[in-house]
Parts: structure tokens; sequence; C-alpha cells
């Protein structure tokens, strides 16, 4: 019975040795359907061993796994997979256990071994639909769950866990109000409470609500719970659903504000917008803007057609605006003439667009009224019209470029005339092609300023014209637009002639202003050889004084230092003198006055009679002047020497001052045409005759004068104002007879710049064996400077005749290291001797001595062949520095030295 229950089953049962090869000693009948294989092929191995059957993939696994219960002498289960006699591939689960075997054999197994291939297969199935309905799920862009009927978490897909950055331990198992999704608001796991208990009664329950996400932005949620019932219709679980809809409330939101946008722009737009019915023409709304424009209210619009309304003028134009609709599908910037209720005509571009509007096909016209713009634009052809005929017919010299390439793009006669250009030959070519420019740099300057300010005001320039003429012109510049290109409208304006008669104008003047000086000179020069014969007197009684007492070293120093003071109270009266009287270029800097008052007061001693008390006054805060020192110096000595001529009969006072005075915003009577601000007030007081009121209204004009034939040319008082006026200042005067005379002279303060310091003293610095070759005329200057050149170390060879020196260099031209010569010499000048040395060593250092330097400057000295210039009389102290800079000096560059 056992035998036939065996082979019933529907499997195998068999006993086996545990050899390796697991050698069958009994196996049941139902071998042949599991394996295929006939018992008598299993047993002993007849046919094929047990351990040949098994898959060879799962050979060690198996045998593995039978070693290991074997160890523990426990019943064991395997699964693994078997191939049949047919070639087919079964699973199997095994259930064994080991048998104990007498001492020294082989432990036996006893087992049962059956087919669960179907039972695989469907659990493969079902681990694959798991699979699929997972990735189905977790790929969702829903968020979706499964809940129990209590409302805890069974699961939750991959985007609701992602969204919260949770992970499925976090959550499963939780009620579900407690989980990330709802834990930040008790409002919100309340209402999900009561939802869970509504849906596990068998409700459908939906509404919106919000969730935190991970990224710290809130989001809408369309939530939902669906009950599962079972096939016995029980309720079994909750599926929770949301669908992220803030884009969607977002897209809402944002229609919702443009349907607000729309109707504020509608209502506010102060063009007239209409909507009406597109099949019909009846008018369905309109706007504030509208109302205005055709001066009807709403009221009378809504309900009637345009044509019932007299809007067109034009019968035909509401007509070609349907033809384009039908055929564009919109109508843009459309021109027409409408007529207002008042039947005033009005010019309108209208645009049109196709709308539906609750289902209902309508036309949204949108009117701008261009009746201004139009006019602007007749009026502005005629503006330009105006233009083109005051540009052609214009005596100035007009044209008009392109500000980024500077061609010419118009031109008028005057141009023509003024460059001598034809048109032709100009527009399309830039004037730097032309070759107009005396300077092309000026063409950059002038465009700079241009961008910069957007104008240019009176810019001179020089400019050539066709047939090689310079032209000196104004240029005045506007940035203008032409049909959208930057433009450059340019005024020219011919001032050569006028420059050229402002240049005599100057010249005449100087000469006037020379004439004056020399005209007080002449006042002075009683004064001047007064002085100098004192001068001389002294030095002619300690140089005797000096000679009587040789024995006495102390008294010789004491004789040779009055000596020496004597002579340079000589030269500073000489140089004063040069200053006053020379001729020379103005050239204004930052000074302050009283040195220039303290100069000419020193020269004024020398030369006013003794009778004439001077009493001078100077403030040490008085403001810097920008100024021409010798020019003010020029105009004090005139002030001064009328001031001693009014006093001449008899004793009088001469009163300087110098001080600060604040002019205000509108300056009185005594100070006109002055700026407000800051000024030094220079003040010149005798107390001579006086003069009247009718000597006072002419006292200023050239040529008037008071003194007798022969003493005055009339020209001092006018010159005396040019200059001031020159300096921006103001000169006042106020006069009674018998009362003396007070000349008042303002000039405004200057701080942009700072006062040049004087030079400290210099020590003499020695020489190194230098070679000198020295010229002069004079013995006795060539003897006291050889002297001291030698006694500061310098080797000097001498000449007192030009003509041998030359002869001397052109010798042995490499023998000297410096030429030190005259100006002023007989048969040959300085001039000469330096052209003729420099042509033998071109870059061999020459120093000019000069008892005249006050016209020279460095250019002209430089293009002399001169390197520096020293000017008589002259101190050991300052022929040390000449000798030892000019060496030391760049021998290219001209050094102008101080007198």
């Amino acid at each position: 019975m056992l035998a036939t229950l065996l082979s019933n089953l529907p499997g195998m049962a068999y006993r086996c040795r545990n050899d390796g090869f697991w050698t069958m000693e009994f196996v049941s009948g139902g071998c042949s359907d599991l394996t295929g294989y006939a018992p008598d092929d299993l047993v002993g191995n007849r046919t094929i061993s047990f351990e040949q059957i098994i898959h060879p993939q799962d050979r060690d696994r198996v045998r593995a796994e039978v070693a290991t219960a074997q160890l523990d002498r426990a019943r064991f289960e395997l699964r693994y997979r078997i191939t049949t006699r047919g070639g087919e591939v079964r699973h199997v689960m095994e259930n064994g256990v080991f048998l104990r075997a007498a001492h020294g054999e082989t432990s036996l197994l006893e087992g049962f071994i059956f087919d669960v291939t179907g039972q695989r297969r469907a659990e493969e199935a079902l681990a694959e639909k798991e699979r699929t309905l997972t990735a189905i799920l977790d790929h969702s862009f829903q968020f979706i769950g499964l809940l129990d009927t209590e409302g805890r978490v069974l699961r939750a897909n991959e985007t609701a866990l992602r969204a919260v950055g949770a992970r499925p331990e976090q959550v499963n198992g939780e009620y579900f109000w407690d989980t990330p999704w709802w834990s930040g608001s008790p409002a919100r796991q309340n209402q999900l409470r009561a939802a869970v208990k509504r849906a596990a009664a068998g409700g459908f329950v939906r509404y919106e609500t919000t969730h935190p996400v991970t990224e710290g932005r809130v989001i809408h949620v369309d939530f939902s719970l669906t009950p599962v019932r079972a096939e016995n219709g029980q309720i079994v679980a909750l599926i929770p659903e949301g669908r992220d809809i803030t884009e969607q409330k977002q897209t809402e939101r944002a229609l919702r504000e443009s349907e607000e946008k729309f109707a504020r722009a509608f209502r506010a737009s102060p063009d007239a917008i209409s909507v009406s019915d597109a099949a019909t023409g009846l008018m369905l709304d309109v706007n504030e803007g509208f109302e205005r424009l055709s001066g009807l209210t709403r009221e009378e619009v809504i309900g009637r057609t345009s044509q019932e309304l007299g809007l067109w003028t034009d019968p035909n134009a509401r007509d070609r605006m349907v033809a384009e609709l039908r055929t564009h599908g919109s109508v843009r910037n459309m021109e027409l003439v409408a007529r207002a209720k008042d039947g005033t005509l009005r010019t309108f571009l209208l645009s049109a667009e196709k709308v539906v509007i609750a289902a209902r096909d309508c036309l949204v016209i949108l009117s701008r009224d261009i009746t201004d713009q139009k006019n602007a634009e007749h009026a502005l052809r005629e503006s330009e019209q105006k233009f083109a005929k005051a540009f052609r017919a214009s005596p100035y010299a007009l044209t008009i470029t392109d500000l980024e390439t500077g061609r010419y793009l118009d031109i008028n006669a005057g141009f023509e005339r003024l460059a001598g250009y034809v048109r032709e030959e100009v527009i399309g070519r830039t004037s730097l092609e032309l070759g107009m420019w005396a300077d092309p740099a000026d063409r950059v300057k002038l465009v700079r300023a241009l961008r910069a300010e957007g104008s240019v005001r009176g810019m001179e320039f020089n400019f050539q014209r066709r047939d090689g003429a310079r032209v000196t012109a104004q240029c005045s510049c506007e940035l203008i637009e032409i049909n959208g290109l930057q433009c450059i409208l340019n005024a020219i304006e011919d001032i050569t002639e006028q420059r050229k008669g402002e240049a005599a104008r100057a010249a005449l003047e100087s000469q006037l202003r020379q004439a004056q000086k020399l005209d007080a000179l002449g006042q002075l020069a009683g004064g001047i050889a007064h002085d100098f014969n004192n001068i001389l007197t002294g030095v002619i009684a300690y140089s005797e004084l000096a000679a009587l007492d040789a024995e006495k070293p102390a008294e010789v120093r004491r004789h040779i230092a009055e000596v020496l003071k004597a002579g340079r109270r000589a030269k500073d009266l000489v140089r004063q003198i040069l200053a006053f009287s020379r001729q020379q270029i103005q050239e204004r800097k930052p000074v302050t006055l009283t040195p220039v008052v303290q100069e000419a007061v020193k020269l004024l001693r020398s030369t006013l009679p003794k009778t004439i008390e001077i009493e001078v006054r100077t403030d040490p805060l008085a403001p810097v002047v920008l100024a021409d020192p010798s020019q003010i110096h020029q105009v004090m000595m005139n002030l001064c020497t009328n001031a001693a001529h009014a006093m001449r009969d008899r004793p009088g006072r001469l009163t300087i001052t110098l001080d600060a005075v604040q002019v205000g915003a509108a300056a009185g009577p005594a100070t006109p045409g002055l700026r407000p601000g800051r000024h030094a007030r220079l003040t010149i007081r005798d107390s001579g005759h006086g003069m009247t009121e009718e000597t006072l209204r002419h006292i200023f004009e050239p040529f008037f004068t008071t003194k007798p034939p022969g003493e005055g040319t009339g020209l001092g008082l006018a010159v005396v104002r040019g200059i001031i006026e020159d300096h921006d200042g103001a000169v006042t005067v106020q006069s009674r007879p018998g009362e003396g005379s007070t000349f008042q002279i303002h000039l405004p303060e200057h701080t942009s710049l700072t006062v040049p310091g004087e030079a400290k003293p210099t020590a003499m610095p020695r020489g190194a064996g230098e070679r000198i070759l020295l010229i002069d005329d004079e013995k006795m200057i060539v003897d006291s400077s050889r002297t001291l050149l030698n006694h500061l170390g310098y080797k000097v060879t001498a000449f007192i005749d030009p003509g041998t020196a030359i002869t001397a260099f052109q010798a042995a031209p490499a023998a000297f290291d410096l030429v030190v010569t005259d100006l002023m010499m007989p048969r040959i000048t300085g001039i000469e001797v330096v052209r003729q040395v420099r042509a033998m060593r071109a870059n061999l250092p020459v120093l000019m001595v000069s008892g005249y330097s006050g016209t020279w400057t460095p250019e002209g000295l430089r293009a002399l062949g001169v390197s520096a210039l020293v000017a008589k009389p002259m101190t050991s102290s300052e022929l040390a520095v000449a000798v030892r800079r000019t060496l030391d000096g760049p021998i290219d560059g001209a050094l102008l030295l101080p007198p």
C-alpha cells in the first residue's frame, strides 16, 4: 500500500547516498513524470546520476546547502532547477532529512521532490505585476498612496515621498495626518481626519489644499480619497491621490490679472476702444477714450452701429476694414478720418482684432487720434522747407555732416565761398580727406566737446582753403537728427580779418605802452642819475679807503663789503630800469602784489624829489591775482610819477596801500564792471593840487593831458586803464581841486594755482678740471672771471678778442668742455661765436653772458644753439652756478638762468 501511495503522489520520493553524486538507492514512480527518467535509470546511477540532473548553475549552491544541513543534522528544504530527459528546465522543491549510517559508511538522505514550476511562474508573474504597478505609481506625476480604513499609510509612491523628502519606512504604518505631508498645519490635519472617516464609510472625497515641499515652496494640490472594495463589497482600503495644480492656479490667477489689466487698460486708455458684434456691427462696449474723442456717451453708443452713429466720413472705410480682417485676420494702422458728435473731423489710426467673448465673435477696434501729429508733421515739413531756404541763403558758411564718419551731407553757398570748393567736390567726403584742417587734431577736439556738451559756441580754428590760403574761423555746432542719423550742423564765421585787426591793434597798444614807459622813464632819468652818482661815490670812496688801509686786512674787508653792497644796489637799480622799460610779451601768472609794490617803491625812492614823503602799507593777507608783474609795475610807476608831478611845487605825501576787499553781487558806482568776489585793492593817494570834474571826465582818454607841452604824451592813464581792464579789473579815481587825488585799482582773486616760491641762495659749486674757453671784450671781466673759475677747480683759457678765440678753438676743438662767451662784442658777436663753435662740435655746451637778457626765451636760445644764459652784472656765485648747471644739464635743451 505504501508503494502504491508513493507512486500516486505528484512528485518523487527518494533515498540516496550523500556521496557527491547523490546515488539513488530508491526512487518512486513519480520520477518519470518529474524527470523523464525511469526509476531504474537513476538507481545506482545506471543511466544518469541525480547530480547531473540538477541544473549546472544550481549544483554548487545545492551542494553547499546540503553540507550546511548535514553539519546541523537538521531537516532541509531546497529550491533549485533540474533539466529533464527532454531538455525542459523545471523548478523543484526538495524536503529532506539525514539518516544515521553505520560507522564508517556514507550518510543517507531521504526526502520528497515535487515540481513547483507552475507556482514559481505564478510568483514571478505576480512579482512582475508588482514591479510594473510600482513603476507606474512611482513614475506618476501625481501623489498616490494606499491607506487602511483607519487612515494608516500602507504605501506611498516615489513622487509623493520625493516631494517631502521622506523614505518609505518613515511613513508606512503612520497615520496619514501625522506624516510630513500634513503635519505642518493642524487645520489641514483635522480636515483630513474627517475626510478619511467619510471615505471609510464609502464616500468619495475631493477638495483643494496646500502642501509644503522640500524646496521651501508651498504647492496647491487637488486631493481626493477613493474607497477600495473587496468582491463582497466590503471597504478594505483607501486610495489617496493628489495632483499638483500650482501652475494651474498661477495660470488662473494670471488670467484673472490679465483680464483685470485689460479692463483697466480698456477703461484708462487715452485711445478710443470699442467692442462690437462681428456679424451685426452693433456696439457692445466703449471706453472713456471713445466717449471723449467722439463726444458720444456710452448710453448713446451701446446697441447701435457706427454707420447709425455717423462716425465714418468715408462710407467705404468700414468695408475696407472688414475686407482686410477677412484676408489677414487683423487690421494695423489704417488711417481714416472720423466725425465727432459736434461735426468736427479728426484723423485716426485704426487697428482691429477678432476675438471671441462668451462664445460670440466680436471685433475690438482701437483708434488713435493723430490729428495733432498730422498737423505737426505738416508744420515740420513747412519748417524744413523754411530751414532749407535759410540754409541755402545764409551768408554764413553752413554744413551738415555725419557725426560718426564726418562725411558732408550738405553745404550752402556761404561754405563754397569760404572754402573755395563747389558742392559736388565736397558731398560724400570728409574735411580730413579734403585737407581743410590746419591741425587735424582740432576736429577731434571739436567732436569731443560736441559729444560732451551737445553744442559748441564760438570755438576758434584755422582752416585751409582749396587754394591753400589760411582762414581763421569760429565754429558753432549743434547735434541734430536727420532721418534717424546723428548729424552735426556747423555754422562757420570767417574772422581772419578781425584777428588781423586785433593783432594790429595789440601791436599798436604795445607801442603806445612802450612809448608811455619811455616817457615816464624820461621823467625819472634825473632821479636815476642822482642815485647812480650816490652809488658811484660810495664805490670810489670805499675803494680808496681800501687802498689806504691795505695793511689792515679787517678794514679792507669792511671797505670791500661796502663796495659789494653798493654794487648790488646798482645791479638792482639797473634790473628795475630794464624791467620797466623793455618791450616784452605779456605773461600772466599767479602773483602776490606785495613784492611788486615794494620793487616799484625802491625805484621811486631813487627818482622822486626828496620833498615827497612816501608811505607804504601792505596787507600780508591781500589775495593772489593772475597778472603780468611788469605791467602792474608799469601801472604803479605811471600813477606815482603823475602824483609826484601834482606835488612838485611843494612838499607832499604819497600814500600807497595794498589790502583785500569783498565786492558784492551788485557792484557800487566806485567799482563798475567787477564780478562779485574777493579782490586785491591797490590805492595810490597824493596830496597834490587835485582835479576838476571836467578834467576827471577826460583823464583816461588817449592823448589828453594837463601837462605843459614837452612834459607828457597824454598816454599814461589810458595805458593804465587798458592794462587793468585786460586783467579783468577796474580803475577808479576820486579828486577835488586842492584836496589831492586817490586812484584805486581792483584785481580779482585767483585761487586755482599756487604762487611760485622764491629760490633759495645757492652755494658756489666747484669744478673737476673741466676745460673752459672764456671770451669777453672787457679785460676786467675776463681777468676776474678767469681767476674765479680757476679758483673753483676749472682750467680756463681766456681771450679778449673773439676772432683769436675762434682761431684757437679751430686748432683744437676737442680741447674744451665748455664755451663761455659775451653776447655784444666788437666785430664778432657772441651769436657768431656760437654758430662757428657748434659747426665744429654740435654738442658742445655754450654759456652766453649778456648785459641785456630780457627778450630771450628758452626756445630762442635753443634755436641759436645756446645751452644757457646768465645776465650781467653777475656775482661770483651766479657765475659758478651757471657754469656748473650748463656742464651738467642736457646739451640739447636751453636753460634760461635768472639775472
